[in-house]
């Protein structure tokens, strides 16, 4: 040790005390670069180094800085020690540090460690002569690093904990050290709270204070040249990038340094925080920066006490740095404990730092609160609650100060260091009270945006949460009661809303000083104000006062009066369950009960109140019921009360299976609850439920209630496990396989039976089938009872015993259960963690099990056919089930490989070659589906295609005609195939062309699984699309020839073939529309083709309608419209899981004419304006669809549609010549008004095409379908446009000014005294439109109808009064004008959308305005006329202001 001593002495006095470079270089060479080698040691004098002398015996030494390092922590413990044996080692020390010092200042000053950056003009090289070369920069750090190795170790042997981990008590540490101390003040900020108090420190040598303040002036210097982030040339540079590296590292361990001094209470600490703490800031606020570095922060949150935050000039960039913390995702992380998480911690302390840096931290963190997650927004409640409860703690803790010591938790030791002033204490406190919470009090009640109050309010859920204790009670009662009760009154209705929220968080809000009968009144206050909250105008406030009761109840139960308690809960169940002028009323009113049902003293009240509000499961409002379904399953939790008690089972299985009927969706949130709600009912779990148990419930659900339990069947799947589906699903597979096989030999021993007993006579045969037949439907009514009565039956033997396949409707039940439970689990059932369910559901479907139960089904339904006319009707239903069946397996066949399906291919293309031609019934979509999905998509495109261009192409009628040409691509696909080992599908027979066109149609239209498979399959086929296209487009020249038809070629045509041609273009359409949405990149365009085909519609079809033959124009058939496409599927709602697969009609008979009869016609030119009206109906509805999905092109399409609708005006000549053509509006009207409302809800202008549609409708019956159609659709534009405008601005409404044009021209003329009562009596009796006389009704009766008609009313008389000023002289079209004007503001007054919600209000604002402008213009015109004689000013004057009188003060 002594070798190592001289060895460093020499290196530092070789060349002289003061000569630096060579003290630097000698001790860093000694340090790192050569080794020191000893063969002998020295006994060491001193005692204490007995023990390290006895471990270096007989040993080698390398010298390096590690040795170093060790010699200066021995010398460092012999100084602390009081003896004169230890001089000596102080006194090296003082030298060491000295010399190292001198040579230090000189490499700081002259910047040695920095690199040169020389400046453009070289003439100004004049400090530096030569350029330091890279070697002295790393020499000059390896120095400075070594001096800050060499102080550490020094630290460390004066304090053994300062190179350990951290110091949090600074008493603990420096009472745990032996060492001399002394007392010193900080005299460093004029902010300083220990100004009075004195501090104990550790001293040190004054030459190593000097070096670390040396070192600690140089942080900024190499921080800003030495950072962690390195630039791109540095890296590819070797040398350079290990420079950089050796800054880092000394930058580091001066850092490590100055933390170690301060943290472990060395004299002289404040000298070295002024560039720590700003470099500490900044590393911990970096983007790469540690959990490390906000602790490292957290440690040095002491220091900031001694920055002067009263000078903004000096403290502003550490100010700036501070208020980034508040926004650090690091600091307000919540690491696990809560005496772990630092950064909010250190946060915390910035609130007691200084009371401008209050307001500054409270505008940081309000600008973050808008987008603030909930995770960030509670950390921010957390830190204004530590900071508000560590100040008021610190007041305690200065009050008991004489009668207790200080706590050594670390929050009290913040508070111990922060301010010892009890003045000061409250002047932080008040602060933090008037700056931070009184504005967030305040915000929480008067915020508009329900986000930002929601936000506010969880920043203060801390506070609401301590209100138990006293000094947060007394705190929210300053803080609230001043505003609280005020904003209950408040006149804005979301004050109101805002104020409920906080009164429930608040209540009770009382002065905990005071005594037992201010707590009383202030009870009774509370009560009072919510029951008128309850009952209060708006249903917003309604709502938030519903909520707020139920909490109040659920927490406050006991404490309130037992009649107060009767009056809530009768004002929430009786009028606010009842609302019916508010869904969002009803819904809160049942979630209140909900609430208060969390506690249990409310279950003995509640039980008999709750059967009352149980019709609300029924309400038409999809919220309301599922807030009752919710409220059912949270019954179920209850001991006491039974969920069907509150609701019938029977209203349940009712509710649920209106829930997949219509436009509910069968998947959506009440049918899933519903199912959660009936699960442990219909499928129960456990150990003791066996499978035969849940399969005799399940039949049991099938039969008594089959469309509940479709529906309960489909959201299965989100409660149960994909293993529990899967098992029933192969469970119901074996009962509907066990019913077919039942019924086979039911079937051979009646055939047996009949042969032994009835030979002789064919009479006698067919009675005893009739018999047969009433003693099977008298066996499913047995077999009924029994499924009813299985959920108590525990014989296993019981289902197979009842079931039988002559149970057609069961048997379709099963069917599509089966279907729809796979479907359910087959996104998830392929993933990696289901694959043994995969392969269970696999094993049990394949083989022939499917093929079997199809087939039988598919013959049963082909008998039907054969059966008598007597029978039709149970016939056709039996039939049906079976298409059910068969359509069912079908989907769940083409979820599996086509070899684990025997012999179903082989039987699909069998049935696919005998189907005729006369059979309207047949639906082959989920046949051609299946093959579809078995990768034969081309081939049957091809086959359809075939079938189609034999009449289009080949036959006698269009001769002229190409062939089309069939597509060698897919033979090359089938032979891949069949190479690659598949199982072999024989080839798919051509189907007769209707047949063929029925199943392209249901595929492109129907809403079913079948259709929509088969459609995205051909849709991704390019084969396929270009051979329906092909073979389409032969459809479109036979239009052409058909729209040119006359006298001559009349007989050529039959009603059939004219079936077929509008078929055919329908499908061609909808097949483009398709194929464009699919395939459409960026956004959905109509491309040139498209507009092309409007055109041709416009300038051909139109015209053929009008005129008759005219010139043919360039028509479609020229046209290369392969590449115009379409869209996923029509706009029809979707059907349920389980569409019956028979067909109803609806798409076969789209184009028969129904109105033409063979016998009635008597010119050939009808049979061009029949096929005219079908492709305008056909185009409309394609392009209805289009823009339904989000196609483009809206403008172009109403163009074109405005002058589509004249088909809607039939001549007179027409009507008189044919009587039923007329009808056809029947098929085109609601074709228009649908487009009409697509084309709104695209935001397209319809103004023309709404006029042209409505003066068409002159003559349609009064109450029939087509006014209702034409009601129903300007309804529906108008609520479409009040969703779209935002505030209901209706300054860009262009639905109302038509319909008040049109209204102008059949209104009563103004020479009418009677003053309308209404819309009916606003118009003539005699020559009005009925459909324009609706129009009007309806915008009357529509509150935002009636806001934009008070708006374009408004603008037309303040315009008239402009024009006119006091003129009694009036121009007769002005005076018929404003006499119109004003009867519709007569009408408008009497309208019920007065009294409807905001738009009400609106309306009552600006009729108040427009008659103040009336009355003002009135009185001027009398006055500037009072000498002349003159009737009244304006037409209806008295009437007109006297009923908007009445209609602003309702």
């Amino acid at each position: 040790m002594k070798h190592i001593q001289n060895a460093l002495m020499e290196a530092l006095e070789e060349h002289g005390i003061n000569d630096a470079p060579r003290i630097k270089r000698n001790f860093v060479r000694l340090c790192y670069l050569e080794h020191i080698q000893t063969n002998t040691h020295d006994k060491n004098d001193d005692s204490d180094d007995d023990e390290n002398e006895d471990k270096n015996k007989n040993s080698s030494t390398n010298g390096s800085m590690e040795d170093v390092m060790k010699l200066i922590e021995t010398l460092s413990k012999k100084s602390s020690k009081k003896s004169k044996k230890n001089i000596n080692s102080v006194e090296f020390l003082k030298s060491v540090f000295s010399s190292l010092g001198n040579s230090l200042a000189v490499l700081i000053e002259q910047e040695e460690y920095l690199p040169f950056e020389p400046e453009e003009d070289t003439d100004v090289m004049n400090d530096h002569e030569d350029e330091l070369e890279e070697e002295d920069i790393a020499e000059a750090l390896c120095f400075m690093k070594a001096c800050a190795q060499t102080l550490n170790a020094y630290l460390h042997g004066l304090c053994p904990t300062a190179g350990g981990a951290a110091v949090t008590d600074e008493r603990k540490s420096s009472n745990s050290t032996k060492t001399k101390v002394v007392k010193t003040k900080t005299t460093k900020s004029k902010s300083s709270s220990s100004n009075h108090d004195t501090t104990v420190e550790i001293a040190v040598l004054d030459e190593a204070l000097g070096i670390a303040e040396l070192l600690h002036e140089s942080l900024f210097n190499l921080s800003s040249v030495y950072n962690d982030t390195i630039s791109n040339n540095k890296k590819n540079d070797k040398k350079e990038a290990e420079l950089h590296q050796i800054g880092i590292e000394t930058r580091n361990h001066i850092s490590q340094l100055c933390q170690t001094w301060w943290r472990n209470l060395f004299y002289g600490r404040d000298l070295l925080v002024t560039q720590l703490v700003p470099l500490l800031l900044v590393k911990s606020l970096d983007g790469g920066a540690a959990q490390r570095d906000v602790q490292n922060m957290y440690e040095m949150r002491h220091a900031l006490s001694l920055f002067d935050f009263d000078d903004d000039a000096s403290i502003s960039y550490l100010r700036s740095l501070l208020l980034r913390t508040a926004s650090s995702p690091l600091y307000l992380r919540h690491t696990g404990s809560v005496t772990s998480n630092v950064g909010r911690k250190f946060i915390v302390h910035l609130f007691q730092l200084h009371e401008s840096l209050v307001r500054d931290l409270h505008r940081a963190i309000r600008v973050q609160i808008p987008d603030a997650k909930m995770g960030v927004l509670q950390a921010y409640g957390d830190v204004y609650f530590q900071a508000w409860n560590v100040v008021q703690q610190n007041l305690k803790l200065r009050v008991n100060r004489s009668r207790f010591d200080s706590d050594d938790d670390d929050e009290k030791e913040d508070g111990a260091n922060a301010d010892n002033n009890p003045r000061n204490r409250n002047l932080y406190q008040n602060s933090i009270e008037e700056h931070v919470l009184q504005d967030l009090v305040y915000s929480s009640l008067h915020l508009a945006q329900s986000p930002m109050v929601a936000s506010v309010r969880t920043l203060l859920q801390p506070f609401f949460r301590a209100k138990k204790t006293p000094e947060v009670d007394q705190l929210l009662y300053r803080m609230y009661s001043p505003i609280l009760w005020r904003a209950l009154k408040a006149v804005n209705p979301l004050v109101r809303v805002n104020a409920c929220a906080i009164l429930a968080d608040t209540f009770p809000l009382r002065d905990p000083s005071a005594g037992p009968i201010q707590t009383e009144e202030c009870l009774a206050n509370s009560v009072k104000f919510v029951q008128s909250l309850l009952v209060d105008e708006d249903p917003r406030v309604r709502v938030a006062a519903a909520d707020c009761t139920a909490r109040i109840l659920g927490s406050y139960w006991d404490a309130l009066p037992s009649t107060d308690i009767r009056s809530i809960l009768n004002c929430i169940i009786t009028k606010l369950a009842s609302d019916k002028s508010s869904a969002p009323v009803r819904a809160a009113a049942i979630s209140a009960v909900t609430l208060m049902l969390e506690a249990p003293q409310t279950h003995a009240v509640l039980r008999a109140l709750l059967p009352s509000i149980g019709n609300l499961i029924h309400d038409t409002s999809e919220k309301v019921r599922l807030t009752m379904v919710k409220m059912l399953l949270r019954i179920k939790k209850v001991k006491g009360i039974k969920f069907y008690h509150v609701v019938p089972v029977e209203h349940l299985l009712v509710r649920l299976a209106a829930e997949g009927q219509g436009s509910s969706n069968p998947t959506g949130g009440v049918a899933s609850a519903l199912t959660n709600l009936m699960q442990n009912s219909y499928f129960p779990q456990g150990d003791g439920v066996t499978g035969s148990e849940q399969v005799r419930r399940t039949l049991g659900f099938l039969v008594s209630h089959p469309l509940a339990a479709e529906v309960f069947y489909t959201n299965l799947s989100s409660h149960m496990s994909i293993n529990s589906i899967s098992k029933l699903a192969a469970m119901l597979l074996k009962c509907l396989s066990a019913s077919v096989e039942t019924e086979k030999k039911h079937v051979d021993m009646e055939q047996r039976a009949k042969k032994k007993t009835h030979r002789s006579s064919k009479k006698r045969k067919s009675s005893t089938k009739k018999q047969s037949k009433n003693g099977s439907v008298e066996s499913d009514n047995d077999d009924d009872q029994s499924l009813s009565r299985g959920v108590e039956d525990e014989e296993e033997s019981s289902a197979s015993t009842t079931l039988i396949a002559s149970n057609t409707a069961l048997m379709a039940s099963i069917a599509e259960t089966i279907c729809c439970l796979w479907e359910s689990i087959g996104d998830s059932i392929s993933e990696r963690q289901n694959k043994a369910c995969y392969e269970f559901l696999m094993d049990a479907f394949s083989g022939a099990v499917l093929t079997d139960v199809h087939t039988h089904f598919d013959e049963k339904a082909n008998e039907c056919v054969n059966d008598d006319e007597s029978e039709e009707s149970s016939s056709l239903k039996i039939q049906a089930d079976c298409h059910r069946v068969c359509a069912s397996l079908l989907r769940c066949a083409g979820r599996m490989p086509i070899n684990a399906v025997v012999g179903l291919s082989n039987h699909l293309t069998t049935k696919l070659k005998h189907v005729k031609d006369d059979r309207e019934d047949t639906n082959l979509a989920p046949h051609i589906a299946l093959l579809c999905l078995w990768g034969k998509t081309d081939e049957v495109a091809v086959s359809l295609a075939k079938s189609i261009s034999k009449v289009f192409g080949k036959s006698d009628i269009f001769s002229d005609e190409n062939e089309l040409a069939i597509m060698d691509e897919s033979e090359r696909h089938t032979r891949k195939r069949r190479q690659g080992g598949e199982a072999a599908v024989p080839s798919i027979p051509c189907l007769p062309a209707s047949i063929a066109l029925r199943v392209i149609g249901n595929i492109l239209s129907g809403p079913d699984p079948s259709c929509i498979a088969a459609r995205e399959s051909i849709l991704h086929s390019g084969v396929a699309c270009n051979a329906l296209f092909k073979s389409l487009e032969g459809a479109h020249r036979a239009a052409e020839k058909l729209l040119g038809i006359n006298e001559i070629n009349a007989h050529l045509f039959a009603t059939a073939d004219i079936e077929l041609i509008l078929t055919a273009c329908e499908s061609y359409g909808r097949l483009a529309l398709h194929k464009q949405a699919a395939t459409a990149d960026e956004g959905m365009k109509l491309n040139d083709q498209a507009q092309t085909m409007m055109m041709w519609i416009t300038n051909r079809v139109i015209p053929a309608f009008e005129h008759g033959r005219q010139e043919l124009t360039p028509g479609i058939a020229e046209l290369d419209i392969s590449r115009i496409s379409s869209v996923r599927s029509s706009m029809a709602p979707p059907g349920t899981i389980f569409t019956p697969q028979e067909l109803d009609g609806s798409n076969e008979k789209r184009h028969s004419i129904t109105f033409l009869n063979d016998g009635d016609v008597e010119e050939a030119s009808v049979y061009a304006k029949a096929s005219a009206i079908s492709l305008v109906s056909s185009a409309t509805i394609i392009f209805s669809e289009w823009l339904a999905v989000g196609g483009q092109g809206g403008n172009d399409i109403a163009f074109h549609a405005t002058k589509w609708s004249d088909m809607l005006c039939l001549s007179s000549r027409d009507v008189q010549k044919d009587n039923s053509l007329p009808l056809a509006r029947d098929e085109l009207l609601p074709a228009f008004c649908r487009l009409a409302v697509q084309l709104v809800k695209c935001g397209i202008n319809v103004d023309k095409l709404l006029q042209s549609i409505l003066k068409s409708c002159d003559g349609i019956e009064e109450g029939g379908a087509e006014q209702c159609v034409v009601k129903k659709s300007v309804v529906a534009m108008l609520n479409i446009q009040a969703q779209k405008s935002c505030d209901n601005d209706v300054e860009s409404n262009d639905i109302v000014p038509p319909i008040v044009e049109l209204s102008k021209s059949y209104a009563t003329s103004c020479d009418h005294e009677d003053v309308p009562d209404s819309a009916d009596e606003f118009f003539d009796d005699e020559g009005c439109n009925p459909a324009v006389k609706t129009a009007f009704a309806a915008v009357c009766t529509n509150s935002f109808g009636c806001l934009a008609l008070m708006n374009h009313l408004s603008r037309n008389v303040s315009k008239f009064i402009g024009d006119h000023g006091a003129s009694a002289d009036m121009p007769v079209g002005a005076a018929e004008t404003i006499a119109f004007d004003l009867k519709c503001l007569i009408v408008l007054s009497s309208s019920t959308a007065l009294s409807k919600g905001a738009n009400g209000r609106k309306l009552k604002a600006e009729m108040q305005e427009l008659r103040k402008k009336i009355k003002d213009y009135a009185r001027s015109v009398v006055n500037k006329n009072k000498n002349e004689e003159m009737e009244a000013p304006l037409p209806f004057l008295t009437d007109v202001l006297s009923n908007m009188k009445s209609a602003i003060s309702t």
